[in-house]
């Protein structure tokens, strides 16, 4: 049997196949600059986490009517309580619990604007407490502070002020 005259065989053109890939190519590349690398979104998700939790210490001291404090080292944080005249670690498994900054993190502190200087982690004498850096009172005070964290180009802070409470910044790039 012959074919009908004027029909072409089946299958694709070049032209149709380059225009697929092309295609693909475009999809594939918005979808890469849409994903990053990452690293961003885990640095904004870190600090809104941290103001959060800062906050919520906040909150505890009103409603337990004692102190609760805040410690930045150079790898964590943590959360501690007045207890019997000394900070002892937060108990339990709660949302303050120490906690761990993701892998190539870097932590800043200042307090009322002046930098301080962060342990790797802290070595406790014996008879002695880990003193928190920043401290929130049951009469909701606390000192004006701010945590800058740092991964690659980019840096984040973590603000919090008397009558602003604590809140996260927009990532920006690193000075």
């Amino acid at each position: 049997m012959r074919r009908a005259a004027g029909r072409r065989a089946g299958g694709f053109t070049l032209l149709e196949l380059l225009v697929v890939l092309v295609i693909i190519g475009v999809l594939v590349g918005f979808a890469v600059l849409s994903i990053g690398d990452g690293r961003r979104d885990r640095l904004d998700q870190e600090a809104r986490r941290l103001a959060a939790l800062m906050e919520l210490a906040g909150q505890r001291a009103v409603v337990a009517g004692a102190p609760t404090g805040f410690r930045m080292e150079g790898t964590g944080y943590r959360f501690l309580v007045l207890s019997d005249g000394r900070w002892q670690p937060l108990e339990g498994g709660g949302p303050l619990r120490p906690r761990e900054l993701p892998e190539g993190v870097e932590p800043e502190l200042r307090l009322e604007g002046a930098a301080v200087v962060l342990a790797e982690t802290e070595q406790e004498e014996e008879g002695s407490s880990a003193r928190p850096q920043v401290w929130f009172l049951p009469d909701g005070r606390f000192p004006a502070f701010e945590v800058v964290l740092a991964l690659g180009p980019w840096q984040v802070r973590v603000a919090g002020e008397l009558g602003e409470g604590v809140r996260a910044m927009p990532v920006r790039e690193r000075e």
